[in-house]
């Protein structure tokens, strides 16, 4: 019935906005858009008989099928990810998880985010500013923001420069 909208997150994780701020109550916005909303779960896809299935028991017809399930991530593809990462999906307890592990984490220890595009290098700069320890951002061989317009990574990169320092 909410959602945490995941642009507000590294404002949120800053300590910059509430959660309630970025939080959308579903329903009402359905309704505005003229878009029936079910809270449920799809279980069976019938393609052929244009058919989805939902765990309920239900079973919805339609024309055309846009499949929006959100970004699970891969706790295995990583060795040791499962038992030591802290994901950020799923977004609504986040946050939570996040205070949870840095209460058990000495203090001035560097926090390692895994990720340089857009999302991970937010979170990056919203962790260094909230925690004010050290904090690497671990991206792939092209750089941060890798397929970003060379102006918006040139501004990274100065602000990465900029918050090297504690």
């Amino acid at each position: 019935p909410t959602q945490l909208y995941s642009g507000m997150l590294p404002g949120m994780l800053a300590g910059h906005y509430e959660a309630a701020e970025g939080t959308i109550d579903v329903a009402p916005l359905a309704e505005r858009a003229g878009v029936e909303l079910i809270l449920g779960a799809a279980s069976a896809l019938d393609a052929s008989a244009r058919r989805v299935r939902l765990a309920d028991g239900r079973e919805l017809g339609y024309d055309l099928l846009s499949l929006d399930i959100g970004s699970t991530p891969d706790l295995d593809g990583i060795r040791g990810a499962r038992e030591h990462g802290l994901f950020v999906r799923p977004l609504a307890d986040f946050a939570q998880r996040l205070g949870a592990r840095l209460q058990r984490t000495p203090s001035g220890r560097a926090l390692v985010v895994v990720g340089g595009g857009a999302a991970g290098f937010e979170l990056a700069l919203a962790l260094r500013w909230r925690m004010r320890c050290p904090v690497v951002l671990v991206s792939g061989a092209a750089g941060p923001l890798a397929g970003y317009p060379p102006g918006v990574r040139r501004l990274g990169d100065h602000t990465l420069t900029r918050w090297r320092a504690p």
